[in-house]
């Protein structure tokens, strides 16, 4: 077998392709209860959840994550090898991480713009019932946020043989919340479908990369990258959401969350959705 050589070699093996991916999203499980407008059961925060709903099939688009690493070395300096400018602190307890930007097309059902729309009521946002409900729990916003998306996951997709799939990549985020939800905008002058623009961050991820290839040489074993990142200072708010109530989750542990761990902006760790209403945690 060949390992090298240009793409146009007979290698057997492709260069991976922008369009062959999944996004999974916990938090696109939740639904209304069926039969009722969302408000029947005040302790489920609003709603069933459906396990096949997760996948997003209605993903236009989806940035894979990334991170910076940062240095003392200004940009666009030169320096010489062997001299003190040289000696570059490099800071690897806290690599800037990248925004993630997703396009989701909104079909009539689901209705993404719903399925957005009840994360931040389940945070207690301008709902009187919900925030009650978090009150008497001692639940905080944030971590019903958090909880209710659960885990986002982003696949990288592969044509190993004919109408075979294999996940190359499979990137979870943890800890992830929207900084931005832009819910498209109406023009009579155009059929273009209607597009929802998420920016997700998010405190760390975790790369799982699979084995290949699947024909028993076995090239490459399968692999989780950064997977100890608890040991480390982090934690895991996020997990994938019940219907029933978040767990409750003492505010230090998210600080740690974004202090001690792979850094984000500083504007982008501080979850803002504006006035909680009278919730006191």
């Amino acid at each position: 077998m060949i390992k090298g050589g240009f793409w146009t070699a007979n290698t057997g093996f492709e260069p991976k392709a922008q369009f062959r991916f999944r996004v999974e999203v916990d938090g696109f499980q939740f639904e209304d209860a069926p039969g009722t407008t969302g408000d029947t059961n005040r302790d489920d925060y609003a709603n069933d959840r459906r396990e096949d709903a997760a996948v997003a099939w209605y993903a236009k688009s989806v940035d894979k994550p990334g991170f910076e690493i940062l240095s003392n070395v200004p940009e666009g300096d030169y320096f010489n090898l062997g001299s003190q400018n040289a000696l570059i602190d490099i800071n690897l307890d806290q690599p800037k991480l990248k925004k993630v930007s997703m396009t989701l097309v909104d079909p009539s059902y689901p209705n993404v713009t719903r399925k957005l729309l009840r994360w931040i009521r389940r945070t207690g946002y301008n709902d009187t019932q919900t925030n009650d409900a978090l009150c008497r729990d001692k639940v905080s916003p944030q971590t019903a946020l958090l909880q209710t998306i659960g885990h986002v996951r982003i696949y990288q997709l592969d044509s190993f043989k004919p109408g075979e799939s294999l996940e190359l990549e499979e990137w979870t985020l943890y800890n992830a919340y929207p900084s931005r939800i832009d819910f498209g905008k109406l023009d009579y002058s155009s059929g273009e479908l209607v597009e929802i623009q998420i920016d997700w961050v998010y405190s760390n991820f975790v790369c799982k990369m699979a084995k290949f290839p699947r024909d028993g040489t076995d090239i490459e074993q399968e692999f989780r990258y950064f997977k100890d990142f608890q040991s480390f200072g982090g934690v895991d708010i996020s997990k994938a959401p019940t219907a029933t109530q978040p767990t409750r989750v003492e505010p230090t542990e998210l600080s740690v969350a974004t202090d001690n761990q792979s850094q984000v902006d500083q504007e982008e760790t501080e979850i803002d959705l504006g006035n909680l209403g009278n919730f006191t945690p």
